[in-house]
């Protein structure tokens, strides 16, 4: 059983300050779904007079023409989206995932738990196997979404096998071809230079230019899928229907992104093979498959870290009460009770 409140809370005043750590292995998971619960019923006394919970969206303001559309969409709209054991999310559950979607850094208010809270959840291998039931992107989607990666990885490296050659040729612009170069030749070259890969070859030393651009491109790519393709994160508390509305959308999205890759990917897969860079293209992929990862999990680590520096700073002055239902001092003087 937990203590008493603090006497500061009990007084109706925010006891954040006067919050002690409970030993380690006693505190409670900040992101379980149960706990928000607790934390919720008890928030009044948690935070005292003048800071009132954080209220989910409006549903009913702005999302008529979308809900009216949405109705017609109403059985494949069931089958997008998890909405909770029961079929519908609690309310604890909604607000964790309304929480997770708005980019909560700071959880236990401790770095380092912080840290493996936002990895496990963002990182592009580990977030397949230990994300949270409730983040926004489900597992089904980081799947998707890795396939998505590795067709992106895939058309890059076999273009980069050309874009080589076509530097070393002095090829590096858009232009009618020479004497010496097919008209084919010429539209790959075209190609290099417009998507900027000949200048990374042509300028980074070391001849890393294809695995930098292609981790650079890949990390872009990857939050695009992620933030707008499988996220939605701005429509988690609006009405289910409506969701899954956006949802659907942004699954379409993803399919669309597939397709357009799978043409110029084959075309210069046959390329590579006709003129004997398919190893060149298998070697590029085995290379910038785990640093496309790598550049991904060092810019995730990045956000975080000004994310989580920035939600303390709002914890500290209480203006956290604003962005999000539950704060990492709401959980502090919970578990301190």
């Amino acid at each position: 059983s937990r203590r008493p409140l603090p006497a500061m809370a009990e007084a109706g005043q925010a006891s954040y300050g006067a919050c002690e750590q409970p030993p380690q292995g006693s505190l409670p998971e900040a992101m379980d779904a149960e706990t928000y619960r607790e934390i919720l019923e008890t928030l009044p006394k948690l935070r005292g007079a003048g800071h009132p919970e954080k209220q989910l969206h409006d549903a009913d303001t702005g999302d008529t023409h979308i809900y009216r559309a949405a109705r017609f969409c109403g059985k494949l709209l069931r089958v997008i989206g998890d909405e909770g054991a029961h079929g519908r999310y609690t309310d604890a559950e909604l607000k964790l995932r309304v929480d997770l979607a708005a980019g909560k850094a700071s959880w236990y208010g401790d770095y380092l738990q912080d840290l493996w809270g936002w990895t496990r959840n963002c990182n592009p291998i580990l977030a397949l196997f230990f994300s949270h039931p409730l983040h926004p992107v489900s597992r089904a989607e980081r799947i998707f979404i890795t396939l998505l990666h590795s067709v992106f990885i895939l058309m890059v490296s076999s273009l980069t096998p050309q874009a080589r050659l076509c530097v070393q040729d002095g090829l590096l612009s858009c232009g009618a071809p020479g004497p010496s170069s097919s008209a084919e030749r010429a539209w790959v070259c075209c190609v290099s230079h417009q998507v900027g890969l000949s200048w990374f070859i042509a300028k980074v030393p070391l001849h890393v230019g294809g695995t930098l651009y292609a981790v650079l491109v890949n990390t872009i790519f990857a939050q695009l899928m992620y933030q707008v393709g499988a996220g939605c994160f701005c429509m988690q508390d609006r009405r289910p229907v409506v969701r899954r509305f956006w949802e659907l959308m942004g699954h379409l999205f993803m399919f669309a992104v597939l397709l357009a890759m799978v043409f110029p990917m084959v075309v210069w897969l046959r390329y590579d093979i006709r003129h004997g860079l398919l190893f060149p293209t298998i070697r590029d992929f085995i290379i910038n498959k785990p640093a496309g990862v790598l550049g991904t999990t060092a810019l995730q680590t990045l956000i975080f870290s000004c994310k989580w520096w920035s939600q303390r700073k709002d914890d500290a002055s209480l203006e956290s009460f604003e962005h999000f239902h539950v704060t990492a001092p709401d959980y502090q003087a919970f578990a301190a009770a």
